[in-house]
């Protein structure tokens, strides 16, 4: 689904804003441009930027940011209009880009700290272990216990948990926010590539209740992108694959979605940037189920750039250029998936790489370690 801009990116407020009010009013409001995207919306958005990019951006507020349509410079302030604007945030990153989790900690920081009821919902942690979520936030557990019992550890890098997830968690935790395991169970995931659909809508209630089934597939770039990074594959396991992907894409949406109607007044989603960029699959998904959401797509790219690179653009509503540092090895996907105990970080298509062989039969594989 095109990113929608303009008179109709104001649509929101009548769904929002309706109840209760007499609709001239209402009308009158969205004309005044209240919800249009803050990127639109400001007076010198049709005009070069007069900021500048900080001479040594190492801070992660201080990263070279850029709008993804016009490429205008963004602030952290801008960026931070954008998300006080949006009812969910998106956060696409490469999994081992220990700067992306920096950028991501600091938004979940000062979004915390400015409104009520935000929720952080992770890719990374899988809907059977909200139990084991909860029990940390309310103090029932620790750290390391917390970290044994989903398996996390290792995810992303090793021993990364502590470095890169970690952080935000207990940012929401100190407010008193909600943290969202989002994703699919694996076991569900195989199940949808190795036997369909029908098979996942035919298992009882409590097990369904565990992931969502896409009620129609993503079609267009995002699956165009998809088959590129699969290309060694035939196209029978390609299309296996690709139900695994939305799987995982629905799960994510519906999960969001859910964190919305449940009373969280904004929604920040860290995820593979695979998932998200150019409006993929998961921003597809989620917005047939709340299309009137005020959605903040934001991607960081593991690279250094003073200006907005032309493959980038519209990639993300804003585009983040941090390079990575020196961090720890990627660890290998698994040749079998039901070989390693602890969970690692999913095997889904990398953004800006092209896997040499197929995973095992019908995962997508991570090489670069972003999904």
């Amino acid at each position: 689904m095109p990113r929608v801009r303009g008179i109709s990116q104001r649509l929101p407020a009548i769904s929002r804003l309706g109840a209760g009010f007499p609709g001239a009013v209402v009308a009158l409001a969205v004309l005044l441009g209240g919800c249009a995207h803050p990127f639109d919306r400001r007076p010198q958005a049709g005009t070069p930027s007069d900021a500048t990019l900080p001479a040594d951006p190492w801070s992660p507020r201080a990263l070279a940011m850029f709008e993804g349509r016009s490429g205008r410079v963004l602030t952290w302030a801008d960026l931070f209009e954008g998300v006080a604007w949006a009812d969910v945030v998106i956060v696409g990153e490469t999994h081992d880009n220990l700067r992306a989790h920096e950028l991501q900690r600091a938004i979940v920081e000062d979004a915390a700290t400015a409104f009520p009821n935000v929720a952080l919902s992770l890719e990374m942690l899988e809907t059977n272990e909200q139990p084991i979520v909860d029990a940390y936030l309310a103090g029932e557990i620790d750290q390391a216990t917390f970290e044994d019992r989903t398996g996390s550890r290792d995810w992303g890098a090793k021993d990364s948990w502590k470095d890169f997830y970690q952080p935000a968690i207990d940012e929401v935790k100190a407010t008193g926010g909600r943290v969202i395991a989002a994703n699919a169970p694996r076991e569900y995931v195989r199940k949808a590539r190795a036997e369909g659909y029908a098979a996942l809508g035919a298992l009882p209630p409590d097990e369904r209740s565990l992931f969502a089934i896409p009620a129609t597939m993503t079609a267009g770039p995002y699956r165009k992108r998809f088959a590129e990074v699969m290309s060694s594959a035939d196209a029978e396991t390609v299309e296996a694959l690709y139900r695994s992907q939305q799987t995982w894409d629905a799960t994510m949406a519906r999960s969001i979605a859910e964190a919305l109607d449940s009373g969280s007044d904004k929604v920040i989603h860290l995820v593979g940037s695979f998932h998200s960029d150019w409006d993929g699959g998961l921003v597809d998904q989620f917005r047939h189920l709340k299309p009137f959401a005020r959605v903040l797509t934001v991607t960081v790219v593991p690279e250094e750039s003073r200006v907005l690179v032309e493959r980038d653009r519209d990639r993300a509503d804003a585009v983040v250029y941090a390079a990575k540092p020196a961090t720890p090895a990627t660890r290998e996907a698994p040749e079998a998936p039901e070989a390693p105990e602890a969970k690692e970080s999913e095997e889904s298509p990398a953004s800006d790489a092209v896997p040499e062989s197929p995973a095992e039969p019908g995962e997508p594989v991570s090489p670069a370690g972003s999904s």
